[in-house]
């Protein structure tokens, strides 16, 4: 009884994920090599929904987010998360962060010995 047990357990390890294998060879090709703008993506980096949202659209099928973390992670390829910082901040509101709030801190830190960082 305890070999079919592992038997089975071996068997649930290996999950299929509703695409060929040609159609994952694609949707690799497509993510790497592939200007996020003819992929028609909504930002230059792509997400798991995101490509969730493109396999929907080239493959006709809906995948769950941790089955596509599986085939990214299968395929080696990593998923870009966006930095919702740099949207929500525009260069001139950086700028007037940098020059008075930052160098604030910079000013107090200096005293106490705290080295300042360097920016870009």
């Amino acid at each position: 009884m305890g070999r079919r047990v592992c038997a089975a357990d071996q068997a649930n390890t290996s999950r299929s994920t509703r695409l060929s294998a040609r159609q994952t060879e694609r949707l690799r090709r497509l993510l790497v090599g592939s200007d996020s703008r003819e992929l028609q993506l909504e930002l230059a980096l792509w997400t798991r929904e995101l490509v969730a949202d493109l396999i929907h659209r080239k493959f006709e099928t809906k995948l769950s987010l941790v089955t596509i973390s599986r085939m990214l992670h299968q395929m080696r390829v990593t998923p870009q998360r966006p930095v919702y910082r740099a949207w929500q901040a525009g260069p001139a509101a950086v700028e007037a962060w940098m020059t008075t709030t930052y160098s604030g801190i910079v000013a107090a830190a200096s005293p106490a010995g705290v080295p300042a960082r360097k920016t870009n």
